[in-house]
């Protein structure tokens, strides 16, 4: 019997392999969601200065369009981290009411949002960050045109102990400091199209993206989100993959309907300067 839930597209964050996303990947497929990771081109590239931020939506905008067009599946898209920039411009003109306006029978059901970056169509990740990278990213390390993280344990692991974090930690890849400072080419969440279909999940003790930075980016949209929380750090799909599974599939089933969420946010559109991450972490200058 085919299954009535739309198929599950993973948009990694940036230094971030499939492995990253494997277990929360399988506890999804146990609950009948057919899922894809994806791997944007700008992690671990050959040639970083020939990669873009408007390069990775390209790769994952593919993917949804032949899930949605040669398969016929919904799809649900799931955005960590920098995949929030990428996976929120893939999604820009495929939302289910969207498509249905032009007699097409599939489209994306929803964006999850994981402690996930939202920013302006028009300018860079690191435009919009006052040109900073917080002080864990060291750019042109170990090659020029490359970012690193340093102290990936506490920054991205902080709630495994000593020895997972570090075995995570080691398996994060190299990333391309041009998907960072290219334009974030459009929004998917600020189509009306969208509403009553963004999620996101807010992670409680995220020291890459802490908890202030996540609701000031939700802020800035100015549209209404349905809000959830997990007691993890950045990586949820590591350290708590089952829980997180659960929380997505609730979203997964509800757009549409009447979730079931811990609260709803939104406010008023914000000034995006103040917004910035230096508020909220120490940063250096590019």
């Amino acid at each position: 019997m085919a299954s009535t839930h739309p198929a599950v597209i993973i948009v990694p964050g940036a230094w971030s392999p499939p492995a990253f996303y494997e277990d929360f990947a399988a506890k999804l497929r146990s609950g009948g969601y057919a899922t894809k990771i994806l791997t944007l081109p700008s992690c671990n590239s050959s040639s970083p200065e020939s990669e873009s931020c408007p390069k990775d939506v390209g790769v994952v905008r593919k993917q949804v369009v032949t899930l949605l067009d040669e398969e016929q599946k919904d799809v649900l898209m799931i955005c960590h981290s920098f995949g929030g920039i990428v996976g929120g411009a893939a999604a820009h003109g495929l939302s289910k009411v969207a498509r249905s306006k032009e007699g097409k029978s599939t489209g994306i059901v929803g964006l999850v949002y994981v402690s996930g970056l939202l920013i302006p169509a028009g300018v860079s990740m690191l435009q919009a960050f006052g040109g900073n990278l917080a002080d864990y990213a060291v750019i042109n390390e170990p090659a020029e045109h490359q970012v690193a993280i340093k102290g990936a344990k506490d920054v991205f692991f902080n709630d495994l102990d000593d020895v997972e974090g570090e075995k995570w930690a080691k398996t994060l890849g190299m990333q391309s400091m041009r998907a960072f400072d290219s334009a974030n080419p459009q929004t998917a969440w600020s189509e009306p199209d969208f509403a009553g279909r963004l999620a996101y999940i807010r992670c409680i003790n995220d020291q890459a993206m802490p908890l202030q930075f996540q609701d000031s980016l939700m802020q800035m949209t100015a549209v209404e989100w349905k809000v959830s929380d997990i007691d993890t750090g950045h990586f949820p799909f590591v350290s708590k993959s089952g829980e997180l599974a659960e929380k997505v599939e609730v979203f997964g089933d509800g757009f549409g309907q009447t979730a079931t969420t811990e609260h709803l946010y939104e406010q008023g559109m914000a000034d995006f300067d103040h917004l910035i991450a230096r508020n909220f972490f120490p940063t250096h200058d590019y």
